[in-house]
């Protein structure tokens, strides 16, 4: 008998833990329900958190269902805190993607999360609200987002998200930082004093309104290699008032890192209520940080708009094979750290604002709108397809490689020569019946 006990006893110890699946719905739903499937979910995302889940589950979310803080009843405080937890969000049913919303339009501001601490966090076909003066998600937090949007009112000097973890991934997404009537400041910042957030990625997200100090942050890294790739920057009415400048990308106190901004696109025209300067990438370093700046698009009004904005010391910064289209300046503060290869110009007061010493060849300076032949400089449709290069532009097979050179254009379309630009003469992106087609494969 005691070797039976004993026996049963080791089979529960060693037995797995199966990750469970919670379906929740705020229209039909219930937090008396079982929970456990479509046909009886949960309510709230806040019990079903604090009574039903474990680390490792996945939250159903049902489309066209809306969850606010009203509906969690949780005030100030966040919806879920996470110590060194992993939790998944994903859709179920049809429709418009779920929301969740922490939107306070007019109320005082406050930190309000819908997920704070440490742990995995990943989500997929969620729409994302924030509230003023609050991040979505926030703490130290490995993230891989798909497929997302991000929206809210936002506050100055405020991120939607803010984590100081690693190896994340956000790809697919759609944010907007102009939605209410204060903007937010920032899409995502990873890092923060003493921390060495390193090796994330933001890939294929389009984002409306460039912030007051960096839609994009990436901060004191000490080691490792962030990216952004295949990213659509336009509008820049997220600019906060108070700020001279806005900034897609802030690199800032970095040191031993390598950043790589590759294959993307800047409207960097400024609003006609706002003045100041626009700054596809606003760089300042430590010692020892090396920003690859590869075969983006940069189109901005010629009063405003400037390609790479260094400052710090120890830096290199190697730029190959973009197009500089009718901006203030190319490359700011130029210098011994700064290696221009391939670059095609037109209408850009300071190609290079040098300091002596820069190492440049290949470049196409003072060229016409003719012979860069963009599709739609106005970008008149806010359209990533208006940055194309046409028939007979210069830019077709004038580009060069290096290590970190794209093997593929903003459609994820493969380079088989290197052309100037964010896109390969020729690729497209197309739609049929709903399927994107990218790079010839239905995803």
């Amino acid at each position: 008998m005691i070797k039976c006990i004993a026996g049963i006893l080791l089979l529960l110890l060693v037995s797995p833990v199966y990750a469970a699946d919670w379906y929740i719905s705020q229209s039909t739903g219930t937090d008396d329900g079982s929970c456990g499937s479509s046909e009886s979910p949960c309510k709230t995302i806040s019990y079903t958190w604090e009574n039903r889940a474990s680390s490792g589950d996945t939250f159903y979310l049902k489309r066209g269902d809306t969850w606010t803080d009203t509906d969690e009843g949780k005030g100030a405080d966040e919806w879920i805190n996470f110590s060194s937890d992993t939790l998944t969000f994903d859709a179920y049913g049809t429709g418009s993607d779920p929301i969740v919303s922490r939107w306070d339009e007019t109320g005082s501001p406050d930190y309000r999360e819908v997920v704070y601490g440490s742990g995995t966090f990943n989500a997929s076909n969620i729409y994302f609200r924030g509230a003023k003066d609050s991040r979505i998600l926030y703490g130290t937090l490995t993230l891989t987002i798909d497929s997302c949007t991000f929206d809210g009112n936002g506050f100055a000097a405020e991120s939607l998200i803010r984590t100081t973890g690693s190896n994340c991934t956000i790809s697919n997404c759609t944010v907007d930082l102009a939605n209410g009537s204060t903007r937010y400041d920032k899409f995502v910042e990873f890092g923060a004093s003493g921390s060495n957030a390193h090796d994330n990625t933001v890939s294929n997200t389009t984002i409306q309104g460039i912030a007051g100090t960096g839609s994009i942050r990436f901060l004191y890294q000490t080691s490792g290699t962030n990216t952004i790739d295949s990213c659509y920057f336009w509008g820049n009415i997220s600019k906060q008032e108070s700020y001279g400048t806005a900034w897609a990308i802030t690199v800032r106190d970095q040191s031993n890192t390598k950043t790589i901004v590759k294959n993307c696109i800047f409207d960097l025209s400024a609003s006609t209520s706002l003045t100041g300067n626009y700054v596809a990438a606003y760089a300042m370093w430590n010692g020892g940080g090396t920003l690859k700046f590869h075969n983006n698009t940069i189109v901005g009004g010629n009063t405003a708009g400037t390609v790479i904005y260094p400052a710090g010391s120890g830096y290199t910064v190697y730029a190959y094979n973009n197009i500089i289209y009718d901006c203030y300046a190319g490359f700011w503060n130029a210098g011994s750290g700064f290696w221009l290869y391939n670059n095609a110009y037109y209408s850009t007061t300071y190609e290079v604002d040098s300091e002596g010493g820069e190492h440049t060849s290949g470049n196409l300076s003072n060229q016409s709108s003719a012979q860069i032949a963009l599709t739609d400089p106005t970008f008149s449709g806010n359209d990533a397809e208006d940055a194309q290069i046409e028939s007979g532009s210069v830019c077709i097979n004038a580009g060069t490689t290096e290590t970190d050179t794209p093997s593929d254009d903003y459609w994820g379309i493969a380079r088989s020569t290197i052309d100037i630009g964010a896109h390969e003469y020729g690729s497209s992106f197309s739609q049929i019946q709903g399927l994107t087609i990218r790079g010839g494969t239905i995803q």
